[in-house]
């Protein structure tokens, strides 16, 4: 099962466009909905 999600919210940085995360189920002191940092992409 996966633990975020992708959400409509992006920024540009370096010409390169970065998503926020959602979490989908809690783990360590994260719980599910809260948002996270900004990743290019899952691999």
């Amino acid at each position: 099962m996966k633990k975020y999600e992708f959400t409509d919210e992006t920024i540009e940085v370096n010409g390169r466009t970065l998503y926020r995360i959602r979490a989908l189920k809690d783990f360590w002191q994260v719980k599910a909905g809260d948002l996270g940092g900004f990743i290019e992409h899952e691999s």
